[in-house]
């Protein structure tokens, strides 16, 4: 059996999302690992740090990080976050995981960092 289900999601802006990508090689910024899908093809996802579809929410690469589908699911559900000084990965109870690994040019707004901190899950 199958269902008909329709959604409404905020437009993104892929070519943004696939430049970051690029810029870390597929590389998740929390373990480094990145998934090959083929010869010279490989997997990864954006988190947006504050997500969209809310007020004033940026598109763009202050406000994303590219992460393995682990690290992804693990962000959205608030059981690992940013430190606020935008260096490490922390668990719920602020005990370090992993550094962030953050290129030269990437940089993250502190507005972003801090909200994606304090979020909670309803």
């Amino acid at each position: 059996e199958r269902k008909f289900i329709q959604v409404s999601q905020p437009i993104r802006d892929t070519k943004k999302v696939r430049a970051l990508k690029n810029y870390y090689q597929h590389k998740c910024q929390v373990c480094l690992e990145r998934i090959e899908i083929g010869k010279n093809k490989y997997y990864s996802e954006v988190h947006h740090l504050r997500p969209l579809g809310g007020e004033k929410v940026e598109d763009d690469h202050k406000n994303m990080i590219v992460v393995c589908p682990t690290h992804h699911k693990s962000f959205d559900y608030c059981s690992i976050r940013i430190s606020l000084d935008g260096k490490d990965v922390i668990d719920r109870n602020e005990k370090k995981l992993a550094k962030l690994y953050m290129k030269r040019k990437h940089k993250l707004s502190s507005e972003n960092i801090v909200y994606q901190f304090y979020r909670k899950l309803k």
